[in-house]
């Protein structure tokens, strides 16, 4: 019990804290941590979604069919977007380059003019 209660805690408070302010500082490892802890949680909502627990409460209690399409197209793209999100953090050129620099002013686009 106190090992579930430890692991919580650090999947759903420190590593995504890390994560983010690994992110702040532009350091490759918060950007795999949050790719990491981005992806446990995609497969986690998925998981939950399709092995639902029984319980006093019935789940999508839906009026009619159009509820029911609009619900799971809704979820659909919702999974698609964040799924979209982590292959754009995980391999997308620009945030390889994001996270690789060294920070300094030099890296910002010169077509970008500042009053």
């Amino acid at each position: 019990m106190l090992l579930g209660l430890v692991m919580i805690i650090v999947f759903l408070g420190v590593l995504p804290f890390t994560a983010f302010v690994g992110m702040t500082l532009r350091k490759n490892w918060g950007r795999w941590l949050g790719v990491g802890f981005f992806s446990f949680f995609l497969i986690m909502v998925t998981v939950a979604q399709i092995l639902q627990p029984d319980g006093p409460i019935k789940r999508y209690e839906y009026a009619n069919n159009i509820q029911l399409i609009s619900g799971i197209i809704t979820q659909i793209v919702f999974t698609g977007l964040f799924l979209f999100l982590i292959l754009r953090l995980a391999f997308a050129g620009n945030v390889s380059r994001f996270f690789t620099d060294s920070g300094d002013n030099d890296t910002i686009d010169s077509r970008v003019s500042i009053p």
